[in-house]
C-alpha cells in the first residue's frame, strides 16, 4: 500500500487520538539517575525529544529543561535543570551503539551542548527516511497520522517545562512525544525510497539549412542577376601607334 505524501490539518484531527500507556519514569535528582540509567541498558533504539520553557518575547531563549527518552515499553523523563552531575547521561547521547530517534533534532542536540558539552553518537534524524520517500510533511504530529495513522495531542507544548513539578499532562504529552519517536523511527527506516524523476535532456540545435544556389546568388541583392564566376579571356596585345616607323632589319656590313 502507497504512503500519503501529504496530510492536511483537516485529516489528522479526523483520526483517533493516542497516548503513551505504558510505565514513566521522571527523574528529578542526581540520587535517582543511576536507577534510571539501569534500567536503560538493555535499549539499543530510543526515541529522542526535549522541551524548553516557551518563549512569548523576542530575544527571551532558556535552556532544555526536560530530556525525554523512550524505549520498547518504558519512558524516561529527565528535568536537567535539578540534576548537578550529567556526565552519567550525557554518556548515553554519545554512545554510537544506541539510536537516539527523532524529528528536528539538530536544535535539541545544540541546545543539550549547551548545559553541557558531550559529541553526538546514534542520533537519527526521522524526516531523512521520510523525505527520501517523497513525504512533504516534517512535524511529528504530521508524520504520526501519515505512517501511524494516529492523532497525537499537541496542548501541553507551549506549558512551563521549567516548572519544579510537572502536571499529569506534561508528564503525558512528553511521554507520548518520546514513544511516537521511536515507533516512527522503527516504521520510516522500511520506506522505500521515491523515485527519480526522468532526467531532461537539453533541447538540440535545429541544423542550419544549407544554401540552394552559389555563394554569389545568396549575396546578390534582389532584382540582380548574381555574377557568373569563370575564367577570365586574356586581352589581345595593344596595336603600335599610327605613326611609328616600320621597323627595319639591320644590316651585315
Amino acid at each position: 500500500m502507497p504512503v500519503a505524501i501529504q496530510i492536511t490539518k483537516e485529516a489528522i484531527n479526523a483520526l483517533p487520538l493516542t497516548a503513551f500507556a505504558g510505565p514513566v519514569s521522571v527523574i528529578r535528582s542526581d540520587r535517582q539517575l543511576p536507577a534510571a540509567l539501569q534500567e536503560m541498558r538493555g535499549e539499543t533504539i530510543l526515541g529522542f525529544d526535549t522541551e524548553s520553557r516557551p518563549s512569548f518575547r523576542k530575544g527571551d531563549n532558556y535552556p532544555v529543561a526536560l530530556l525525554q527518552l523512550g524505549g520498547a515499553n518504558h519512558v524516561w523523563l529527565f528535568q536537567l535543570l535539578k540534576l548537578t552531575d550529567l556526565a552519567p547521561l550525557w554518556r548515553v547521547l554519545s554512545n554510537p551503539r544506541i539510536i537516539k530517534a527523532g524529528v528536528a533534532i539538530q536544535d535539541d542536540i545544540r541546545k543539550l551542548q549547551e548545559l553541557r558539552p558531550f559529541k553526538p553518537g546514534g542520533f537519527v534524524e526521522i524526516s531523512h527516511f521520510t523525505q527520501r520517500a517523497g513525504i512533504l510533511n516534517t512535524g511529528l504530529r504530521s508524520l504520526a497520522a501519515l505512517l501511524l495513522h494516529t492523532r497525537i495531542s499537541k496542548r501541553a507544548q507551549v506549558t512551563n517545562w521549567a516548572r519544579s513539578e510537572l502536571t499529569k499532562a506534561q508528564v503525558q504529552y512528553a511521554a507520548t512525544d518520546a514513544w511516537v519517536s521511536r515507533e516512527l523511527y522503527l516504521v520510516a527506516r522500511e520506506l522505500p525510497a521515491a523515485p527519480m524523476p526522468p532526467k531532461e535532456e537539453p533541447p538540440q540545435a535545429r541544423p542550419k539549412p544549407e544554401p540552394t544556389g552559389s555563394a554569389d546568388a545568396a549575396a546578390a541583392p534582389p532584382g540582380r542577376r548574381p555574377r557568373k564566376r569563370g575564367r577570365r579571356k586574356p586581352k589581345p596585345p595593344a596595336p603600335p601607334p599610327p605613326d611609328a616607323p616600320a621597323s627595319q632589319p639591320e644590316s651585315c656590313a
